[in-house]
């Protein structure tokens, strides 16, 4: 199934001037995996070649503005890489003296705009920005770091992981999630759990604009009847 995909993905994508070995060494398509529910690149091209996936669904997600349909003209592959590239930051950080580099965030500790963030430069992915406080930060070597800043041009919601204890009864959870709804956030996934003492555990991934506006969620939450505590995680 990798061996097809790849022939796939090859022969499409190779119409409108795009290189696939080109985008798996840049980290493009694990970012476009990611999007897309997949596991790495691997299991995305596995898909394609089960026939699960279509190359046009790949391409709308790396680079919309490519047509499978229409050839591509000279210098198609650079705009377009350069194009994907910017997608990839998710409109959010500027890295200073590389303008063009593929840029990640860190899922040990999903910074997001309004906290201090550090840059390294990671073998073959780019740029993977981390909160500044992030543990893994000290542990990394400083001569790959690279500044970068939060473009607050170009700001895209990010997710951020939060912990709301509350006490075990029945319509709790769903007057948690009301008041994330109402205060115009984004719920990506919820999971909760009773334990012990009478008392549950409900972790979201919500999507937010900034650290202000995880500070005014945490607020809003902690005056809910029946909830304890409440507390961003990280991974």
């Amino acid at each position: 199934s990798l061996e097809v995909g790849r022939e796939i993905l090859a022969r499409d994508f190779a119409r409108v001037g795009l290189d696939v070995a080109r985008l798996v060494r840049e980290g493009v398509l694990a970012r476009a995996a990611e999007a897309l529910n997949q596991k790495d690149a691997d299991s995305l091209i596995a898909q394609v070649g089960y026939g699960r996936m279509t190359s046009r669904e790949v391409l709308a997600e790396i680079a919309p503005e490519a047509d499978l349909d229409h050839p591509a003209e000279p210098g198609r592959l650079e705009r377009i890489i350069r194009s994907v590239s910017r997608r990839t930051a998710e409109g959010g950080v500027r890295v200073s003296s590389l303008p063009d580099v593929l840029v990640r965030f860190a899922r040990c500790c999903d910074p997001i705009p309004g906290e201090r963030i550090a840059g390294f430069l990671t073998r073959g992915r780019g740029v993977t920005v981390h909160a500044a406080t992030c543990s893994r930060v000290l542990e990394a070597d400083p001569l790959r770091r690279v500044d970068c800043v939060w473009d607050t041009e170009n700001q895209a919601p990010r997710p951020v992981k939060i912990e709301v204890g509350c006490v075990d009864e029945r319509g709790q959870l769903a007057g948690i999630s009301r008041a994330i709804a109402g205060a115009g956030i984004n719920i990506r996934k919820a999971e909760s759990r009773a334990i012990e003492d009478g008392k549950a555990i409900n972790t979201f991934e919500v999507m937010v604009q900034n650290i202000e506006e995880l500070g005014r969620l945490i607020r809003r939450l902690s005056r809910l009847k029946g909830v304890i505590s409440v507390e961003r995680i990280r991974v």
